[in-house]
C-alpha cells in the first residue's frame, strides 16, 4: 500500500512542479494531457511572497500604460516592446542589475525592490530556459502573472502576447 501511495506522490509531483528560486517569485510547470497535445508544457509565473505581491500590484498598471503608449518595459535580462502591433520580448541587460528594470514610484524600499526584480528576472530566465528545453514536439506556454503569455519553441525562438490585459 506504501508503495502506491508513494508512486501517486511522484507522479503528482511530476505533473506540477515547483521550482525553486530565492523565494519572491515561483515558477510553476504542468504538462497537458489534452489529445490535441499530449505532454505539451505549460510554465506559469506568479508572485509568492507578501512583498512580491506588492510591488507586481504597483508596477503591473505602469508597466501596461508603459507598452500601451509604445514605451520598452526592462525586465532585468529580458524587455517588453510593441513592435508593428506585436508585442515583443527581446534581450535586455546581459547582467541583470538594479537599473535593468522600468520603475514606478513605490513605497517599497529601493535595496527591496532590488531583490524582489532581481528575483524576477532569475525566474523568468529560468523559466524561459526550462520551456525551451522541454518544447518538443509541442512548443512549451509560459504565462507571467498579468504580463505577458510566451510560447517557446524547441529551436529557441519565441513570440509574445499580452496577458491578462489589452493593449
Amino acid at each position: 500500500m506504501r508503495g502506491w501511495f508513494t508512486l501517486i506522490t511522484l507522479l503528482g509531483l511530476g505533473l506540477a512542479q515547483t521550482s525553486p528560486t530565492s523565494g519572491f517569485f515561483r515558477i510553476t510547470a504542468t504538462q497537458s494531457s489534452a489529445a490535441a497535445t499530449p505532454g505539451a508544457w505549460r510554465y506559469s509565473i506568479s508572485p509568492k511572497t507578501d512583498e512580491a505581491r506588492l510591488l507586481w500590484r504597483q508596477h503591473l498598471p505602469f508597466w501596461q500604460q508603459t507598452l500601451r503608449q509604445g514605451g520598452r518595459v526592462q525586465l532585468g535580462a529580458y524587455a517588453l516592446r510593441f513592435v508593428g502591433g506585436k508585442l515583443v520580448l527581446e534581450p535586455g541587460c546581459p547582467v541583470p542589475n538594479p537599473s535593468c528594470f522600468t520603475r514606478t514610484a513605490t513605497a517599497i524600499p529601493a535595496w527591496q525592490q532590488d531583490a524582489v526584480l532581481l528575483d524576477f528576472s532569475n525566474t523568468l530566465v529560468q523559466a524561459i530556459r526550462e520551456g525551451t528545453q522541454r518544447a518538443k514536439p509541442y512548443p512549451a506556454t509560459l504565462t507571467v502573472s498579468k504580463l505577458v503569455r510566451l510560447q517557446l519553441n524547441s529551436d529557441g525562438t519565441y513570440s509574445a502576447a499580452p496577458s491578462g490585459w489589452r493593449p
